[in-house]
């Protein structure tokens, strides 16, 4: 939860570059942390890269499918349709 908070913090900074280094670590560790995706999305798109946000959706959805044989919550979702839609 420590990186996780990291995260966050970068994030509210604005330090996207940094937030993405951090949830990319987080996501290494357990691929499986959807909070963590849709933190990651929202960093790309700040950053002005909504394709990357998509594919991030994108290898969340699979990942949790795969593993545990779930779709994205709807929260997840709903950003993934905001992004989409940009």
């Amino acid at each position: 939860d420590a990186w996780r908070q990291l995260l966050a913090d970068c994030y509210e900074r604005q330090a996207y570059a940094e937030a993405v280094g951090w949830g990319e670590a987080i996501l290494r560790e357990d691929p499986l942390r959807e909070q963590v995706h849709r933190e990651l999305m929202l960093c790309y798109v700040a950053q002005g890269q909504p394709a990357r946000a998509v594919r991030q959706y994108q290898a969340c959805a699979k990942v949790l499918e795969r593993e545990l044989g779930i779709r994205p919550f709807t929260a997840t979702r709903e950003l993934y349709e905001k992004i989409s839609n940009l």
